[in-house]
């Protein structure tokens, strides 16, 4: 048991009754009820907690549907499923179209699940990470199953360092440098290209400009804050004053210890 985070965590008093060898949850002595086997043991050194609370919270037969679900892994890995296709580009996705195809990385070649697939104009799927290392190529996110550019809440587009969010031709978000800038857009933004929006951004960068990511406003320097926020002079005041709000008033996260504003947690 780690005291010190549980104690950050406002559980004080019951790490003080474990440390009297006293059950946290019913209150009785640890050594009134034995425990029944080494795992029972080992579980009092992590949660304290007696015999009986740990029948309660656990089941009294949760070490042996542990040691069937361990069972269930090993006739697994010794009986594995039918193979699965990997695949790479989306003609390849959709001809061969079934429950045991996923998708490969045309470039890196990893198959593990993504957060974001995406492909290039030729079709070739890649990794969200590996669109980052191609330059002057627009990627359009697509559906793992059936290879379809996606439709719906989530679509995305990437183009160098911009990543943006489009919904029936028109961008509804968007970021720089793959989440480290979130970008305020105008109504005019909002009507441009995915690339035509990049070469604006990239005009504006060029004339030593950039975007407070809360006003929009074009200044010369700004001041970087959590959650891929770059603010203008103005709004990063606000954002301080705000911040001191919270520091006066309690607004304290109570594992950090930080204000909720500056909190990661």
């Amino acid at each position: 048991m780690n005291k010190v985070f549980m104690k950050a965590m406002g559980f004080k008093n019951e790490v003080e009754m474990v440390e009297k060898g006293v059950c946290p949850m019913c209150g009785i002595h640890i050594g009134m009820i034995p425990f029944r086997d080494e795992q029972s043991k080992k579980e009092y050194k992590i949660s304290g907690l007696c015999q009986k609370c740990q029948d309660a919270v656990f089941g009294s037969d949760w070490m042996s549907r542990r040691t069937s679900r361990e069972s269930r892994m090993r006739a697994i890995s010794e009986n594995p499923p039918e193979m699965i296709l990997y695949v790479d580009t989306i003609e390849a996705l959709k001809k061969e179209h079934n429950t045991t195809v996923k998708c490969k990385c045309s470039k890196c070649n990893t198959t593990t699940l993504y957060n974001v697939v995406y492909r290039d104009p030729n079709g070739n799927i890649f990794c969200d990470h590996c669109v980052r290392d191609i330059k002057d190529t627009l990627f359009v996110s697509i559906d793992r199953k059936t290879g379809e550019d996606e439709t719906g809440q989530f679509p995305s587009y990437a183009y160098n360092e911009l990543v943006c969010w489009r919904i029936d031709g028109k961008i509804t978000s968007a970021w720089l440098k793959y989440g480290v800038h979130t970008l305020k857009l105008n109504e005019e933004d909002k009507l441009l290209h995915p690339v035509e929006l990049y070469n604006k951004i990239k005009a504006e960068k060029e004339e030593g400009l950039q975007r407070c990511s809360d006003c929009g406003e074009l200044v010369e320097k700004t001041y970087f804050h959590l959650f891929a926020a770059y603010l203008c002079e103005e709004c990063h005041m606000k954002a301080e004053a705000y911040t001191q709000w919270e520091r006066e008033n309690g607004h304290i996260c109570r594992m950090c210890r930080e204000p909720y504003s500056r909190c990661c947690c």
